[in-house]
């Protein structure tokens, strides 16, 4: 099977994917995977967190019973250092770079040729006598392998057959809001059509 052409990646039902923000342990296991990769994240991201960094609270809140002080908007949740232990292993603090163009490095010199596919939605799984897993795609496709991993998203097919959960608990709500990419009508449908999965997904 052929590479998924640079237009292809990562769209399944929901082709916007917004920017990520990848850690210098995150950047050391791509450099260990492939240094190619590794080098054009590096060339295509900007790097971040080369001041403090952490989690700050965007408005003000209370404590439970008044115990304690409350937050002040801005006021600093938690403070880490990304910064020391990048430099030591001679990484950047963090990277971001928009999700496509991660996916797309990825796949050219991360992966074989071929492993990765997109649109292939997982109708059932069985699991066989004396180890293994039979997987059935929407496509009526049969695939075997040693495991199953339900990295499928909130909206994970996977879950949805492992916990018995209803029909609708899993499917391909949207994330393609930025940059206009949706209309006013659109959006309202696809938040209505996430309430009624989100109800069904017990997530």
């Amino acid at each position: 099977m052929a590479r998924p052409a640079a237009a292809d990646v990562g769209r399944g039902d929901s082709p916007y994917g917004g920017p990520i923000q990848i850690q210098s342990n995150a950047l050391a296991a791509i450099r260990r995977v492939s240094s190619a990769a590794y080098s054009e994240i590096v060339s295509a991201g900007t790097v971040t967190a080369d001041r403090v960094s952490g989690l700050k609270i965007g408005y003000e809140k209370g404590v439970f019973l008044n115990l304690g002080p409350g937050y002040k908007k801005g006021d600093w949740l938690v403070r880490f250092d990304t910064l020391l232990p990048a430099l030591k292993a001679g990484l950047p603090p963090t990277v971001v770079l928009d999700r496509p163009v991660l996916q797309q490095i990825l796949l050219n010199h991360a992966v074989p040729a071929g492993c990765v596919r997109i649109r292939s939605r997982l109708r059932e799984y069985v699991k066989l006598e004396g180890g293994g897993v039979k997987a059935v795609l929407e496509d009526g496709e049969v695939l075997y392998a040693d495991a199953v991993v339900g990295a499928d998203g909130i909206w994970s097919s996977v879950r949805r057959q492992m916990h018995g959960l209803q029909e609708g608990a899993d499917g391909t709500a949207g994330s393609g809001a930025a940059g206009g990419a949706l209309t006013e009508k659109e959006g309202r449908r696809m938040a209505k059509e996430s309430v009624l999965m989100a109800r069904g997904s017990n997530r």
